[in-house]
């Protein structure tokens, strides 16, 4: 589907994808390491000027989570090696904005998400657009 400057129109596009994670050196910007998180065709729509993974990884120094929507939350220790995933669902993707309100997707944890998740005391924290989600490295609950 064709985007209009400004305009808010999803995407149709079903292809395969890959959901990875890429570890940076500060210095040189070499890959370190890098992880495929997930891969196959997308669970729900995306606008047509964002990704599939928007979200920034969040670390503590110890290990890196990174938010993938509906295709899970991700753990990693600083040298690239899995430590877990726990998937939430089908997670939404909101409205598409323009002349009229379209819903892209729904969510089994009953709102959009809306942001990076952060990492504080153990706990991975990811917010929605009405609760704070509170989700244990160690537990994943």
């Amino acid at each position: 589907m064709l985007a209009t400057p400004g305009g808010g129109e999803s995407s149709d596009d079903t292809s395969p994808q890959r959901w990875v994670l890429y570890a940076l050196d500060a210095a040189s910007g070499r890959v370190v390491w890098e992880q495929t998180a997930d891969q196959g065709a997308p669970r729900d729509k995306r606008h047509v000027k964002s990704t599939y993974a928007s979200s920034t990884p969040a670390t503590d120094g110890r290990g890196v989570v990174a938010w993938f929507g509906s295709h899970g939350l991700r753990a990693y220790t600083v040298d690239g090696k899995p430590l877990w995933a726990v998937n939430v669902g089908r997670v939404s993707a909101g409205a598409a904005a323009g002349r009229t309100f379209r819903h892209l997707a729904t969510n089994d944890i009953g709102e959009p998400v809306m942001a990076t998740p952060a990492l504080s005391r153990g706990l991975i924290y990811v917010r929605g657009k009405n609760s704070l989600f509170a989700i244990g490295q160690q537990t994943k609950r």
